[in-house]
């Protein structure tokens, strides 16, 4: 009776430890047309999907009206803590790259700029690019 008991108990152990099965992922472009199967894997995102978290948008707003009553220590807090919830953001590298222009310091501005445009699209990446025309 022991015996037996010790052996379930190993089978039991021995299943537990195999962790989860591995299930094959179907291949999307195997369900798809032939015309869309040879699309591009990695399309750009529509700009309607790019939309900031109220969060952001609540600090960046802000930041632009702490700038404007010139308060550009705050604005950078700002800028940095939205930086931090959503870097892929172009609005907030532009606002940070208008606040290092404002306090003078064109170099930070420029690389500022620089990081952003990765994340750009439309009239972010125009005025983005202004800063490294400079």
């Amino acid at each position: 009776m022991r015996l037996w008991l010790t052996l379930i108990v190993i089978l039991f152990l021995s299943a537990c430890a195999t962790g989860p099965v591995a299930v094959p992922q179907e291949n999307p472009a195997a369900r798809m047309p032939e015309d869309r199967a040879a699309t591009p894997a990695v399309t750009a995102p529509e700009v309607k999907d790019r939309g900031l978290s109220a969060p952001v948008e609540r600090l960046l707003q802000e930041a632009l009206a702490l700038r404007t009553a010139g308060s550009l220590d705050a604005s950078f807090a700002r800028l940095e803590r939205a930086l931090r919830i959503s870097p892929n953001a172009p609005e907030v590298y532009l606002a940070l790259a208008q606040n290092y222009q404002l306090s003078g310091n064109s170099a930070s501005a420029r690389s500022t700029a620089e990081r952003g445009l990765p994340f750009c699209y439309g009239e972010w990446c125009r005025e983005l690019r202004a800063f490294l025309r400079d």
